[in-house]
């Protein structure tokens, strides 16, 4: 990497990461309980979304399973946080093993970030060799394979009844940390050499092939990466959510993150985050309009499904 570019990419990740640590200071000094939580959705959501934005951003390529690492990343993270008291009320038939184990915030993190990157190496090596239209059919393929897994393993993830009970440690100050951490690694994937290897073969793989990029290795390393921020992020997010079902990382998410990429412009790295902002502060202004509200002394009915439309159009 030059000096230019890694002065560049440092440079962009300490403006974005100042204005994200005082927003996180303001709110955590003057803002209410649920702006706290609105604001930490939106720090674990925009590391999704440069998740997402390493692998799309960079490749070209359109993937809409990675929704499937980061329900990985959750569960993993679930499995190994949830109070062992707990563990044996609802999951009597886990093995005696995992009913043992209770770990902090970091060690959970890394589980999840592991148990992501497995599943992306196993799957990958096969997918990276696939045509572009292929690989974002397969990346389809694995979200189902994986929602289906986690939806019917009963004896360790309770299937559709969800899985609850895990410790709240995704405090604000947490996810801006691996936010911090996670758009650091992002700037500096997309200036250095193996970034700019799978940009070209975006551009034009055929023209990449010819002057010595391997294009199955590029979009692999990718894909991997991408992977592990997923999963990371999963766990994060585990634990910020408390409880929840294998629905909770399918097509929702996947669409809502996918809308955030493009809406922030998905080779941009600052815009996936403001991208994550937009539809975040849209978002929680509808949530409350889709309840009904008055204007001028006029009552407005409930307006369902308002967040989705509004979305939609963004895109």
């Amino acid at each position: 990497m030059s000096r230019a570019r890694l002065r560049g990419a440092v440079a962009g990740w300490l403006l974005v990461s100042v204005i994200l640590a005082v927003l996180v200071g303001w709110v955590q000094a003057a803002g209410t309980a649920q702006l706290q939580r609105v604001v930490t959705d939106f720090l674990l959501t925009a590391v999704l979304v440069l998740g997402l934005q390493i692998f799309v951003g960079n490749s070209g390529i359109v993937s809409f399973g990675h929704m499937a690492f980061v329900g990985v990343g959750a569960y993993t993270a679930a499995l190994v946080t949830i109070p062992p008291p707990i563990k044996e009320q609802a999951l009597t038939a886990s093995p005696g093993w995992l009913d043992a184990i209770q770990l902090g915030f970091v060690p959970s993190v890394l589980l999840g970030m592991l148990a992501a990157v497995i599943v992306a190496a196993l799957v990958g090596g096969a997918m990276a060799r696939m045509s572009e239209l292929g690989f974002a059919m397969a990346t389809l393929a694995l979200l189902v394979l994986v929602h289906a897994i986690l939806a019917n393993w009963d004896s360790v993830t309770r299937g559709g009844y969800g899985i609850y009970g895990i410790p709240n440690n995704a405090t604000p100050w947490a996810a801006l940390a691996g936010l911090v951490v996670v758009l650091l690694v992002a700037r500096l994937y997309r200036a250095a050499q193996p970034g700019l290897r799978l940009q070209a073969t975006r551009e034009d793989p055929v023209s990449a092939r010819s002057v010595g990029v391997n294009v199955a290795v590029s979009r692999f390393g990718s894909w991997v990466l991408s992977a592990a921020i997923m999963g990371a992020g999963g766990a994060m997010l585990a634990q910020q959510l408390l409880a929840f079902d294998p629905d909770q990382f399918y097509f929702t998410l996947t669409f809502s993150t996918l809308a955030m990429l493009v809406v922030g412009g998905r080779e941009s790295v600052t815009g996936a985050v403001a991208g994550a902002a937009v539809i975040a502060v849209v978002s929680e202004v509808l949530r409350r309009a889709e309840r009904g509200f008055s204007v001028a002394g006029m009552e407005l009915p409930e307006l369902p499904g308002l967040v989705q439309l509004v979305v939609a159009a963004l895109i």
